[in-house]
């Protein structure tokens, strides 16, 4: 099977890793791990991701048990407590700019696959996680489309890099599905679960029990 949304190692470069997952879409262990999904999403509610490339890291403890040995951990309420604080996680979307700097939370589409390549819930159907990120001192153009997919690609980096998934792959990316996939609001410990800081790059608060409050649903 030469499919390159299946195995985009085959057919992207070498050069700059990062980019090279990127536009491949569909990214597997080739890239880093973790995966990415279909690239033509727009508008608030797209913007999708592929993984790759790498990401400095200065860890502390870890506020949850972290588990990564069936499919069902792939999930991603069930990883956030695999991320660290301090841990440096704003790499590809880096190089978003704008005049304004505000905070914004974004909904997460993630799609899991089982070792078969088969989405565990159905042809292009994905699970969705409203406002579990939210990005402090923010350039307003991180909400453009194309960094919207590099924040989702820095996401899933961090998770593949904290403990790589035992089973299957995982895609996600920033869409809302049957609301605006991001909106401009404070950040908070209480109803953000991951927080993380443009400026420092890094992730400044991972908080799991925030995760009863994010509303999660299939689309």
């Amino acid at each position: 099977m030469n499919n390159p949304h299946l195995f985009p190692e085959k057919f992207a470069t070498r050069r700059h890793g990062a980019a090279a997952c990127l536009a491949a879409g569909f990214i597997l262990a080739g890239c880093g791990g973790g995966g990415g999904a279909d690239p033509s999403a727009d508008g608030q509610t797209g913007g999708t991701a592929g993984s790759g490339g790498t990401s400095g890291s200065s860890q502390t403890v870890k506020p949850a048990a972290c588990t990564s040995t069936a499919l069902a951990d792939a999930w991603l309420d069930k990883r956030v407590g695999c991320l660290s604080e301090g841990t440096v996680m704003i790499d590809i979307s880096s190089s978003a700019a704008g005049t304004a700097l505000s905070q914004y939370s974004f909904v997460i589409n993630q799609m899991v696959y089982d070792n078969a390549f088969n989405n565990v819930l159905g042809s292009s159907r994905g699970r969705h996680y409203a406002r579990i990120l939210c990005v402090k001192n923010a350039p307003n153009g991180l909400t453009d489309s194309f960094n919207r997919l590099s924040l989702a690609t820095d996401l899933l980096i961090a998770f593949r890099k904290a403990a790589p998934t035992a089973a299957g792959s995982s895609t996600m990316r920033v869409e809302g599905g049957n609301q605006a996939g991001w909106v401009e609001e404070a950040c908070d410990v209480a109803k953000h679960p991951i927080i993380v800081d443009f400026a420092t790059r890094k992730i400044v608060a991972v908080t799991p029990a925030a995760v009863a409050a994010v509303s999660v649903f299939d689309l």
